[in-house]
C-alpha cells in the first residue's frame, strides 16, 4: 500500500534530523573557523541530498496511478513486477520505483512512467538533459562532464556527446518544421521557438536590428595543405539597445536555408510590424538575399567595415606611409557619418586618380565597393533617425557562438558535430531552449494518454 504523502515526510525528516545536528555540533565546536563549518555544510548536503531525491521520486512512483489498459487491445494492466532504477535528476542521483505492467493476453510489458517521463532510453531526466546541453553548449564534454560533477550530476563524456546530439537534434527538428511550414504553405506555425515576452515591455518605436555573418571552422578532414576549414553561418536580432533579449539561430546551413530559418522564427514574433534595420557587411550573398527575405528592411553597410575599405582605398591611392593616407585611415569612420559623406569620399578618390596613383587596380575595387553599396552607406540620415550604423551585435555573436566554442585551443569538428552544437548554442543564448525541453515534456506526457483513454474506455465496458 503507498504511503500517504505526510507519513512520507515524516519518514524523511526523521532520516534527515541526525544529520542536521551533527552539522551544528560540528559547527558550534568549529571556534569560529569558517573554512571547518564549510566542510561539514558540504558532508552534510552529500547526504541530505540523496534522501531528498530519492523521497521525491519514491511519493511520485507510489501516488502515480496503477489503473492502465494494454494500449493495443484495452485489456486491464497487471502490476508484474516492480523494482527500483537510478535515475539521474537535474539535482543528482536518486533511486525511482518502477512498475513494470503486462497485458496477460498480448503478452507485452509496458512502462508506463517510464513512458511519461522519456526515461524508456536513458536514466536521465529532461530537467538533467537540458542542464548537460546547456553546461555543453559553453564546455568541451569532459570539462562539462567534470563541473556537473560537481553538483552531484554523475555523466561520462561519451554520455554529454550523446545527450547533446539528442537535444540539438530536437531543437533541428522544431526549426526545420517551422522554416518548411513557411516556405510551402506560406503560412506561420504555432509552435513558438522563442519566448518574446521581454519585447513587450519595450516601447514599440524601437527599431529590431537583424544581421548575419559566417565564421570559419576547423575541420578534422586532411585536406592538401593539412587539415580542411569549412564556414559555419549564424544569423541574430534584437531589439536596438537591448543585446540582452537577441534571437539567435546558427549552424552548418546554405546562406537560403539560414535566411529561411531567421524569417520563419522573425515571422513568429508578435513585433514582426517594427521597423525594420538589417545590418551587415558588404559579403554578397548577405545582400542578394537580404532584398528577397526581408524586401522591407532598411539596409545598412556597417560603418567599420565601409570605413576599412575607405582607409584601403587611401592607401591604395597615396601609399602606405603618406601623411594624406595617414588622415585619411584616422578619420575615415568621420567623413563617412557626415551628411553625403560617402558621395564625397567617392568624388575625392575619383579626383586623385588624375594624378598618380600608387596601385590603381586596388584603388578601382574600393571605389567599386563603394559605389555599389552607396544605398546603404546613408549614415547621416540614419543617425538622424536614431537607426543603428553599426554591426556590433552580429560581431559580438558570432564570436560567443562559433569563435569562442568552436575554436578552442587544439579542436576540430565535424560538420554535422558543429551543426549541432551550434544549434543547440543559439538555442542557450536566446534563453529558449526551455521550450523545446517542456514541448518534449509535453509530448511524453501525451503518450501517456493511450494508456488512460483506454482504460477509461475500459471501465465504460464493463
Amino acid at each position: 500500500m503507498a504511503l500517504l504523502p505526510h507519513v512520507s515526510a515524516e519518514i524523511l525528516y526523521q532520516k534527515i534530523a541526525p544529520i542536521l545536528t551533527g552539522l551544528m555540533t560540528a559547527s558550534a565546536l568549529s571556534h569560529g573557523d569558517l573554512s571547518s563549518v564549510e566542510e561539514h555544510i558540504g558532508k552534510a548536503l552529500k547526504q541530505i541530498i540523496p534522501l531528498v531525491i530519492s523521497s521525491g521520486l519514491r511519493a511520485c512512483s507510489e501516488q502515480a496511478s496503477e489503473a492502465m489498459s494494454c494500449p493495443d487491445c484495452g485489456l486491464r494492466l497487471s502490476v508484474w513486477h516492480k523494482r527500483d532504477r537510478a535515475i539521474m535528476t537535474a539535482y543528482g542521483e536518486g533511486s525511482l520505483c518502477v512498475r513494470r505492467f503486462r497485458c496477460k493476453r498480448c503478452k507485452k510489458d509496458h512502462y508506463p512512467l517510464q513512458v511519461q517521463n522519456d526515461l524508456e532510453g536513458s536514466h536521465f531526466t529532461l530537467g538533467a538533459r537540458r542542464l548537460i546541453a546547456e553546461e555543453a553548449s559553453y564546455s568541451p564534454y569532459t570539462r562539462a562532464a567534470e563541473r556537473l560533477e560537481q553538483i552531484g550530476i554523475r555523466v561520462s563524456s561519451s554520455e554529454v556527446d550523446r545527450i547533446v546530439e539528442e537535444v540539438s537534434e530536437l531543437r533541428k527538428m522544431e526549426e526545420d518544421v517551422v522554416r518548411a511550414h513557411l516556405c510551402q504553405k506560406g503560412s506561420d506555425l504555432p509552435l513558438p521557438l522563442h519566448d518574446w515576452s521581454p519585447w513587450q515591455r519595450c516601447s514599440k518605436d524601437i527599431p529590431c536590428v537583424m544581421s548575419v555573418d559566417g565564421a570559419m571552422v576547423r575541420s578534422d578532414q586532411l585536406g592538401v595543405r593539412g587539415l580542411e576549414w569549412f564556414e559555419v553561418r549564424a544569423g541574430v536580432m534584437c531589439l536596438d539597445g537591448h543585446e540582452d533579449h537577441k534571437v539567435c539561430v546558427g549552424g552548418f546551413m546554405e546562406p537560403d536555408k539560414l535566411f529561411e530559418t531567421l524569417r520563419s522564427q522573425w515571422r513568429q514574433s508578435p513585433h514582426r510590424n517594427r521597423r525594420l534595420v538589417f545590418v551587415a557587411d558588404g559579403a554578397n550573398w548577405i545582400w542578394d538575399r537580404v532584398r528577397y527575405y526581408f524586401p522591407f528592411a532598411i539596409e545598412v553597410l556597417d560603418v567599420y567595415h565601409a570605413a576599412e575599405h575607405v582607409g584601403s582605398a587611401a592607401r591604395a591611392c597615396w601609399g602606405e606611409h603618406n601623411e594624406t593616407t595617414a588622415a585619411w585611415v584616422k578619420d575615415a569612420k568621420g567623413m563617412l557619418l557626415k551628411e553625403h559623406g560617402v558621395q564625397r569620399v567617392i568624388a575625392e578618390l575619383i579626383a586623385a586618380m588624375r594624378s598618380i596613383v600608387v596601385n590603381i587596380e586596388v584603388l578601382r575595387t574600393e571605389l567599386r565597393y563603394l559605389w555599389r553599396n552607396r544605398h546603404r552607406m546613408n549614415y547621416y540620415w540614419l543617425r538622424s533617425q536614431q537607426l543603428p550604423v553599426g554591426s556590433g551585435i552580429m560581431e559580438s555573436t558570432i564570436k560567443q557562438l562559433a569563435t569562442q566554442r568552436l575554436r578552442m585551443p587544439g579542436m576540430m569538428w565535424s560538420r554535422t558535430g558543429a551543426d549541432q552544437i551550434l544549434r543547440l548554442r543559439a538555442a542557450v543564448l536566446s534563453k529558449s531552449l526551455h521550450l523545446t525541453m517542456e514541448r518534449q515534456r509535453r509530448i511524453c506526457a501525451n503518450r501517456m494518454q493511450k494508456f488512460k483513454t483506454k482504460t477509461n474506455a475500459f471501465r465504460q465496458a464493463i
